[in-house]
């Protein structure tokens, strides 16, 4: 079915060449033609497709089947003369072509590099393959966070530090200093997922990321040391954590917790070397 698609395409193309039926370019002309095909090898009938392409260096000059030089046509795909986009294009640019079936609501999309040559071709599985597009995101209902560490009134981190009225905690590198563990020291923490209407959801997660930090570059970095999902502890009574320090260098550490609603917690901690 390609091979025949192939011959059908070269030979109108010939003829749009020949006859002029699409012409025209701003800047310096350069045709790039790419095939359209659906799951089964069938190129999509004109008028049930709709196409935008752009160059990678400059997505705000977009064109289209209506567009002054370009077309879709059945059997040939997306005809695009890329001398009518805004920035003048040069070999090694890319173009990036999104195709939509109106019909079925298939979808597809590519990107071809620019050559020098008068016209460029890319067809069958080297052009555009459609396939329905990808189910949405799932809908996640308002979530209310809410910490319930054991520290004077509730944190994410179990323990936190020792301060005098008014005084804020010391920042270390961007975050400020949460708590203070010994080497080998567990640390814990947890925290309460509630709806819109105040019940705890009992069927979620929240993700636990451990990272070490590194402050000795600029900005800091992160390396991720450790990453589980904690669920809902029905002893505690809360969605609760725990990370043992043992193995552990001194130094500080961050723990972020992400939750099911896109938003997260950062707990920046420092394991200390064991007192005296």
């Amino acid at each position: 079915m390609r091979t025949r698609l192939w011959v059908v395409a070269g030979v109108l193309i010939a003829g749009i060449l020949t006859c002029g039926l699409v012409v025209g370019a701003i800047g310096v002309p350069h045709v790039l033609i790419v095939g359209v095909e659906d799951a089964s090898g069938a190129s999509p009938v004109a008028g049930d497709v709709t196409f935008e392409a752009w160059l990678t260096t400059d997505p705000s000059s977009v064109l289209t089947e209506s567009s002054f030089g370009c077309s879709y046509m059945a059997g040939v795909g997306c005809y695009i003369e890329c001398g009518n986009f805004a920035a003048s294009w040069v070999a090694g640019d890319v173009v990036h072509v999104d195709v939509i079936q109106i019909s079925t609501g298939d979808v597809g999309s590519g990107e071809f590099v620019l050559t020098n040559d008068n016209m460029q071709m890319f067809m069958g599985m080297d052009g555009i393959i459609l396939s329905p597009p990808p189910p949405p995101p799932p809908v996640v209902p308002p979530l209310v966070i809410v910490p319930a560490g054991e520290t004077d009134g509730g944190g994410f981190v179990d323990r936190g530090l020792v301060l005098e009225e008014g005084e804020e905690p010391p920042m270390i590198g961007s975050q400020p200093l949460t708590a203070v563990f010994e080497m080998g020291e567990a640390v814990t923490g947890a925290c309460n997922i509630y709806d819109l209407e105040g019940r705890i959801v009992h069927g979620s997660y929240i993700h636990v990321y451990i990272y070490s930090v590194n402050l000795d570059v600029q900005p800091e970095s992160l390396t991720l040391i450790e990453h589980w999902c904690a669920h809902y502890d029905y002893t505690a009574g809360a969605y609760s954590y725990g990370w043992d320090t043992a193995g552990q260098t001194p130094g500080y550490y961050d723990v972020y917790l992400g939750f099911p609603d896109g938003s997260s917690q950062t707990a920046r901690i420092q394991i200390a070397e064991l007192l005296e």
